[in-house]
């Protein structure tokens, strides 16, 4: 790309397909738009498809030695399409493979301006009906208060699209100053007042690691191990759940409110899955004769027994085989999205998997991740 293409917010087909998705997310995924998703869904859906194809054809030009990697990860992902009813698995695998030697900045900016704008609009949206019409507003009651959406689908989601832009602000910004972290620290206020969502405390890490920024030994053993986090925390999840081990009561206790003693009753009745389970995941469900709801909040669990193995294998491969450590930004990113996965199932979400495309983006092995899998595949 040259300069004046990388200064163009949408110059391609790829750049067009992701502002579609956007477009999806923020009319989808609101509590404003009423109707309006219902008639533009399938229209955005189409040509997503159309521009990712289009982008597609020129990118095997320039790269036919990818077509054999890439090929069967996109048939997964429209696999995955036909068997839960949902793309969005489809459009990560677009968008994260695709990115392959485009301007990560570029994208990281279109990524950060785009979610800016869909929040602003549903902070505006929610301050004028909090203050003319607070009893049409979507609420839950908690033991200490009231839960909003705050335009969003739900509370959680609120503080999830705060915490991401403020974890893009900060890679994006070479110089920060104790002044902006302060109105971050205002506005996280402000947001935990509203959502009760104990995720915004995952922006007090991002100040610590960056305050360490400077510490040899934690910038050392943060960049170099951080790659593996991802697959140990799935692991961790997995054991703990699969044995049922009373750490995991303790850890649901102390910091997850439930999420991951979730993974314990969906493994139970459906058992893990491969490329997809098209399960219910808000209906009830009979556990040791107790009826509850299943929300499945934990993104491990999520992806093993909702949306498949197979893709939680390749986000870990990605993470495994990049060269983030290269860069304490990127190390740190990497960190938290794997922290984050474990309270959060919407971590595959187009404004959530920019850590992904990062890591992918910046000099993910090919040759190593066919080198080792192959070694795994022989010795079996």
């Amino acid at each position: 790309m040259n300069d004046k293409q990388n200064k163009a917010l949408l110059s391609d087909a790829y750049d067009w397909g992701y502002l579609f998705i956007l477009i999806n997310c923020c009319i989808g995924e609101n509590t404003w738009s009423g109707t309006l998703y219902t008639f533009l869904k399938w229209p955005l859906l189409l040509t997503t498809l159309v521009m990712f194809y289009k982008y597609a054809i020129n990118y095997f030009k320039r790269r036919p030695q990818d077509i054999k990697f890439y090929l069967p990860i996109l048939a997964i992902g429209v696999y995955n399409y036909f068997l839960i009813g949902s793309a969005w698995i489809l459009y990560a695998i677009l968008i994260i493979l695709f990115s392959r030697g485009r301007s990560i900045i570029k994208f990281m900016k279109m990524t950060y301006k785009i979610m800016l704008l869909i929040f602003i609009v549903n902070i505006i949206v929610f301050a004028f009906r909090y203050i003319f019409f607070p009893d049409d507003l979507v609420t839950v009651y908690t033991e200490i208060g009231k839960k909003y959406s705050m335009s969003f689908l739900s509370a959680n989601e609120a503080a999830r699209n705060w915490i991401y832009l403020v974890f893009l602000w900060h890679f994006l910004h070479q110089k920060t100053t104790i002044f902006h972290w302060i109105i971050i620290a205002i506005i996280s206020m402000i947001m935990y007042h509203f959502t009760q969502s104990d995720a915004i405390f995952f922006i007090l890490i991002l100040f610590l690691l960056h305050s360490f920024r400077t510490v040899l030994i934690i910038r050392k053993y943060i960049c170099f191990y951080s790659r593996y986090a991802f697959t140990i925390f799935a692991l961790g999840s997995f054991i703990l759940a699969y044995l049922r081990h009373p750490l995991i009561l303790i850890l649901d206790k102390m910091f997850f409110t439930g999420r991951l003693s979730q993974i314990v009753v969906a493994l139970n009745i459906y058992g893990l899955s491969w490329f997809g389970n098209p399960i219910d995941t808000f209906s009830l469900h009979t556990y040791e004769e107790e009826t509850r709801p299943l929300f499945l909040d934990s993104g491990y669990g999520f992806m093993m027994i909702k949306t498949g193995m197979i893709f939680l294998f390749l986000i870990a491969s990605v993470f495994i085989f990049s060269r983030t450590y290269r860069s304490y930004k990127l190390s740190i990113c990497t960190l938290l999205y794997a922290m984050m996965t474990l309270a959060e199932n919407n971590m595959l979400h187009p404004t959530a998997i920019f850590p992904i495309v990062l890591a992918f983006s910046s000099g993910f092995s090919l040759t190593n991740f066919y080198k080792s899998y192959s070694a795994i595949i022989r010795k079996q």
